[in-house]
């Protein structure tokens, strides 16, 4: 994948229905980024926050406390799909999750990005840390598509058909981020200064936004490895 390759609107228009009106849903479009990473942090116990703790946050945020009631759909499939396996929440996600769906300028998104993904608070972000953020970004789409399943259950095999198309997106989003960054960071590991100009690539620019991200995989996996 090359900065050649011109982006246009994802082909899949109803499926990117259903997830637009999914995403809505879910409460985030209007929660600014940087006031959520606060927030969740504020409420956590290094990289993982307890449900009771999340719960407390998004009292903090004005947020409903059944937004988790595990009987409510789509919040309890959201966040079960982002769990990985864990019992507790994984604060990378959740916050990459409100990055991608909450409402910030796109300059202060990568701020969060970075901070959420500087594990050490040297300011700098490592390979495996970079391969966090895209593996984050690919499980915020693949929660929020299977909560439009439940939401849509007429609907699955085609929103499973486009997850299938997204998720073979990943490994090319990936190389392009990393090449990107070789082009934009001359240091070993990554600053905020070489984040930033990574995102001032028109193409990772998009993949700020659920919308534009779905649309990068797309046109990535249409290139293939």
């Amino acid at each position: 994948m090359g900065c050649t390759c011109p982006l246009g609107e994802a082909s899949h228009t109803g499926e990117e229905t259903l997830l637009r009106e999914t995403e809505q849903s879910l409460g985030f479009t209007k929660i600014h980024s940087g006031i959520y990473n606060r927030i969740i942090s504020d409420n956590s116990n290094g990289s993982l926050i307890t449900e009771e703790k999340l719960i407390e946050a998004y009292a903090s945020l004005s947020l409903s406390t059944e937004f988790l009631d595990s009987k409510l759909i789509p919040s309890h499939y959201f966040y079960k799909y982002l769990r990985a396996g864990k019992r507790d929440y994984n604060i990378s996600t959740l916050v990459c999750a409100a990055i991608l769906l909450g409402d910030a300028e796109d300059a202060q998104k990568i701020q969060v990005l970075f901070k959420n993904y500087d594990r050490t608070d040297e300011e700098k972000l490592e390979n495996d840390d970079i391969d966090n953020l895209v593996g984050d970004m690919i499980k915020v789409t693949n929660a929020i598509i299977e909560v439009a399943k439940k939401m849509n259950p007429n609907q699955i095999l085609l929103l499973e058909s486009y997850r299938i198309v997204l998720n073979s997106g990943k490994e090319q989003l990936g190389k392009y981020l990393n090449f990107i960054l070789s082009k934009t960071n001359k240091e070993e590991n990554i600053s905020l200064e070489g984040l930033v100009g990574a995102f001032n690539d028109p193409i990772l620019r998009k993949a700020l936004n659920a919308k534009g991200l779905r649309e990068v995989l797309v046109q990535s996996s249409a290139i293939g490895p």
